[in-house]
């Protein structure tokens, strides 16, 4: 893994809303935690966020388990009956000025949710339409989480218009499943199957409806927390990019690295450090080796830092040792690494 990689994240929220309607319906939701190497601690960390990858092998394991053929959609209507609305992202969308004006907002603050998935407005003739692209333009969402965010973007459309709002047609990227009757009683309008994008279709001039209960002063308060909380999930972005930055850090100032001493500057014990780490499918030794390559290329196109200064920066008591790590990293030994980029 390259520290510049894109995590793409999950709110521990939303986790937690999956994690109680697998509850609901009989599925044993510690089980299927373990699983997936998901520990009963971490769940209860609400400013954590777990790696994409091992959220949708949870939403995998939670869809084989159940046996539901419309997992996605009963999901979500769960969801909705249970789910008393707190979270920031719809307050703030509840108290925007129009309809237009609150999917703004609730596009902009998405990845307060989860930044996998990019929602977005287009506007085309008579119709606007609501879909959405991924952080991996080489992704493919399953058919049960297409089916979930279609729901969810209808529902909300639905809410804030107090159900004016008629959808016009509603479009699928997989193919007709054997039973539709839950798709034509949630969306009550033409489902067109084997499309080229995910969307769901309305008038365009149903974005200018007003919301009556909309508090401009409390909209600003929250958007303000919004924000800082953005910024909390983009500075660093992962745990792994944070330990990499640190690390940086601390070899430019010629502090010895251990991953005591790293654990020790984010107030956590080793083990809870390596488990975090090892929720986005990395290392302490694979970031440190990362940052140690990055910091040794730089240096070594320097005239006024010798490879044996570059070892000893870098932690390595003996030159050989180095010149042996070096080599496994770019294949090329230091000296030959210099020449070529003379």
């Amino acid at each position: 893994m390259k520290m510049t990689d894109y995590q793409a994240t999950v709110s521990m929220e939303l986790t937690n809303i999956l994690l109680d309607y697998t509850g609901r319906i009989g599925i044993d939701s510690d089980k299927l935690c373990e699983s997936v190497g998901i520990t009963a601690a971490r769940l209860k960390e609400m400013d954590y966020r777990i790696g994409f990858e091992k959220f949708g092998a949870l939403w995998e394991a939670a869809v084989n388990e159940s046996g539901d053929p419309h997992f996605g959609l009963n999901s979500i209507k769960d969801a909705i009956e249970n789910y008393p609305g707190g979270h920031i992202l719809f307050q703030m969308v509840l108290n925007c000025s129009t309809i237009e004006s609150a999917l703004q907002k609730f596009f902009k603050y998405h990845d307060l949710m989860n930044d996998v998935v990019k929602p977005r407005l287009e506007l085309e003739n008579e119709v606007f339409y609501i879909t959405w692209d991924l952080f991996d333009n080489t992704l493919k969402l399953p058919r049960q989480i297409s089916e979930a965010l279609l729901y969810l973007y209808s529902f909300i459309l639905s809410t804030l218009s107090q159900k004016k709002i008629k959808l016009t047609e509603v479009h699928f990227t997989h193919s007709q499943p054997q039973n539709t009757i839950e798709h034509k009683k949630i969306f009550q309008a033409p489902l067109k199957w084997d499309q080229a994008v995910n969307k769901i279709v309305a008038k365009r001039k149903s974005l200018k409806y007003s919301l009556f209960w909309a508090n401009p002063e409390l909209l600003k308060t929250l958007e303000q927390v919004a924000k800082t909380n953005i910024e909390k999930i983009h500075s660093g972005k992962t745990w792994s990019n944070k330990t990499s930055h640190l690390i940086n850090r601390k070899i430019v100032n010629g502090e010895k690295i251990t991953i005591k001493s790293i654990a020790k500057t984010f107030g956590l014990s080793v083990r809870n450090f390596q488990n975090i780490l090892k929720d986005e499918n990395c290392t302490f030794q694979k970031v440190l080796n990362e940052v140690r390559k990055t910091v040794a290329c730089t240096y070594l196109k320097r005239d006024d830092v010798s490879i044996v200064d570059i070892a000893f920066l870098l932690g390595y008591s003996e030159q050989s040792a180095f010149n042996h790590a070096f080599k496994r990293w770019t294949g090329s030994t230091p000296r030959e690494y210099l020449y070529k980029n003379l």
